[in-house]
């Protein structure tokens, strides 16, 4: 992985890329955290022994100074604070590595520190707050956010005297973060501190697929929609949202798994309307359930049946854009 060296300025930040070869589940307060002494001064340092390498390009980032990175397939996640710490909102941006093409920036709301990203399964966790010398309740949060669009998938908020939160830590267990809070104005240690965990819930991925791309009139129709949990965790009591497309009447539908332990909702024989199918168990990480639903095509040449469906689950999904699916066919 490359390393990236952040050269800070006074008004704007140019990044160097150098390659070189919510609802918390839990909080406990962390008492013992208390630093009662200042951390020790380095000895030594080690001498630069080799010559710096060269900078293939760089990127000014476009408000205030440049905080740490994370980097995943292809893509820079760098974070912007405030120039002054107080008045100014942080900023997240994501840039393509190779075009140096911004992709999407997000703006915390109305707090100016930012923490180092994380990215995982698609999503990118990060933590804001703000930090006033204890004049005002602060506000800090948690936010995920889609790594493809930026589109806030969900945020927990905090509010505190003078609180600073850690960046996330993120495993197949959930989300972890850590508060401090200065209830003294004039302490320099912080005087609280809760360590806290998220459900990082278990992410759907909806697929449509017709059993033909062309059909006629009188023939029999087959959609497929498997819904694949990404994980990381379990998706509990997952269902599947369609209807009987216009242009067809219904016949059947079947669900994969355990006989009789998926049940469907549907119109009669021959009928039109909403179809509700539910998994009613729990599926893990990485597995796949599948809904068929067979209808008979009732349209003439030249229509175009087009049967949508989305799912979801009890179980929290940090990414809702693959949620939903498309399988159509051309009659003939």
């Amino acid at each position: 992985m490359p390393l990236l060296a952040p050269h800070f300025g006074t008004t704007s930040t140019e990044v160097w890329f150098l390659v070189l070869p919510w609802r918390s589940e839990w909080c406990i307060s962390v008492a013992s955290l208390v630093r009662t002494s200042p951390p020790p001064a380095p000895v030594s340092y080690l001498p630069w022994t080799r010559a710096p390498a060269k900078t293939p390009w760089t990127y000014t980032i476009p408000s205030g100074f440049g905080g740490a990175l994370a980097v995943l397939d292809g893509v820079i996640y760098v974070g912007a604070y405030s120039n002054n710490g107080v008045s100014t909102a942080a900023h997240l941006f994501a840039v393509d590595a190779s075009t140096r093409h911004e992709l999407w920036n997000y703006a915390a709301p109305a707090v100016p520190f930012i923490t180092t990203p994380t990215v995982v399964n698609g999503v990118v966790y990060t933590t804001t707050f703000d930090f006033n010398n204890g004049s005002t309740p602060n506000s800090g949060n948690l936010v995920a956010l889609d790594a493809s669009t930026g589109k806030t998938l969900f945020s927990h908020n905090f509010t505190g005297d003078r609180l600073g939160l850690s960046p996330p830590t993120v495993t197949n267990e959930g989300v972890f973060i850590t508060e401090n809070v200065y209830t003294n104005a004039s302490s320099e240690f912080p005087t609280l501190h809760y360590l806290y965990a998220f459900s990082v819930g278990a992410d759907l991925f909806l697929r449509g697929t017709p059993s033909a791309a062309t059909v006629h009139q009188g023939d029999l129709l087959t959609c497929s929609f498997p819904v694949w949990n990404l994980g990381p965790t379990n998706a509990v009591h997952e269902v599947l949202n369609t209807q009987v497309p216009p242009g067809t009447t219904f016949d059947y539908v079947t669900v994969s798994g355990t006989p009789g332990l998926g049940t469907c909702t549907t119109p009669p024989y021959g009928g039109t309307g909403s179809i509700v199918c539910r998994e009613n168990g729990s599926m893990a990480a990485n597995t796949t359930w599948t809904v068929w639903l067979t209808v008979k095509v009732t349209a003439a040449a030249g229509a175009m049946i087009t049967e949508n469906a989305a799912t979801m689950a009890d179980t929290l999904d940090p990414n809702t854009v693959n949620n939903i699916a498309t399988a159509s066919a051309k009659v003939q």
